[in-house]
């Protein structure tokens, strides 16, 4: 806006009788999908028009409120906007040039770049994508692919990233594997003797963990499931270390069902409990959700990870 009052007044001061802005495109901007060609000049003599590439002429329509140009004192009325829709992907990628008419007369042009898919309208396309520090340091935001704007529009801006308990570690996943050698599958086991090593119940953890998380615990989803336990940017599933492999398909699930990033919460009680712990990190290395890789937290009496 800084930008915009000085170039008003400056304007005003050289005594333009005819001021007048192209915004976008902007002079050395990127484009992409579908915007406006927009800007505004204070008296027309006739049709406003404006080319691209010496290309055929594209009418602009004049006449819209632009309250900000009159409150700034650079034109007398507000209704001094001119404006078209426009699919910048008809351009194709590369530098273009945007030149404005006013009557066949030139008054203002604009080099600008613009990037595509490869296609003038991309149909039938997905993604969901975090963007790490915005739009502020230690913020996180998701931006959703809207097809009708051609666009990945924001969805969601999250707060710091919290920090782990117990992220899978590619140097602890190894060093705990061979020094721990094998477990016995689960049905090789007597399920009872397991339970009866529980020293609380795993909604005794959730609880704990989620509340001072800042969490939201048993969050019913639309498909009747409850998730464990609902953050700002994840969804996440909570299991004993024995179960890991359960906590995966179901922090999936529940990341699906609400557009969040993946979490799981391993619960560890027992020394034993570090070769799942490395069993799980060992499979999840490489494997992404919803183009994500799923974040690992541990709570419980046993730390799994190695002494610096």
């Amino acid at each position: 806006m800084s930008y915009l009052f000085s170039v008003l007044g400056l304007l005003l001061f050289s005594g333009v009788a005819q001021a007048a802005i192209l915004e976008n495109p902007g002079s050395n901007q990127l484009y992409s999908g579908i915007g406006v060609i927009s800007g505004w000049k204070c008296r027309v003599n006739g049709p406003l028009t404006l080319r691209f590439n010496d290309g055929h002429s594209i009418p602009l329509v004049y006449g819209s409120e632009r309250t900000d140009v009159r409150d700034a004192g650079a034109c007398a009325s507000a209704n001094v906007g001119f404006i078209a829709l426009w699919n910048w992907a008809n351009l194709g990628d590369g530098h273009h040039t945007a030149v404005v008419y006013d009557n066949g007369v030139e008054f203002a042009r604009s080099p600008f770049q613009v990037g595509t898919t490869g296609e003038e309208f991309l149909r039938g396309a997905n993604a969901r994508v975090w963007v790490e520090d915005f739009p502020a340091p230690g913020e996180r935001t998701r931006f959703v692919w809207n097809q009708n704007t051609q666009h990945l529009e924001l969805a969601e801006v999250s707060g710091p990233a919290l920090a782990d308990a117990g992220e899978c570690s590619l140097e602890t996943v190894p060093m705990l594997i061979e020094n721990g050698g094998d477990l016995p599958s689960l049905d090789q086991r007597d399920q009872m003797s397991i339970l009866m090593l529980r020293l609380q119940p795993e909604a005794a953890y959730v609880a704990a963990w989620c509340v001072a998380q800042g969490g939201q615990e048993e969050v019913r989803l639309p498909d009747g499931t409850r998730a464990d336990c609902v953050l700002p940017g994840y969804a996440v599933e909570a299991d004993f270390a024995n179960k890991w492999y359960e906590g995966v398909g179901q922090a999936a699930h529940y990341a699906q069902l609400l557009q969040k990033r993946p979490g799981i919460l391993l619960i560890l009680e027992h020394s034993d409990d570090c070769r799942y712990f490395a069993r799980m990190c060992a499979t999840l290395t490489g494997i992404r959700i919803q183009e994500q890789p799923i974040r690992v937290w541990t709570t419980g009496p046993v730390s799994c990870l190695l002494p610096e």
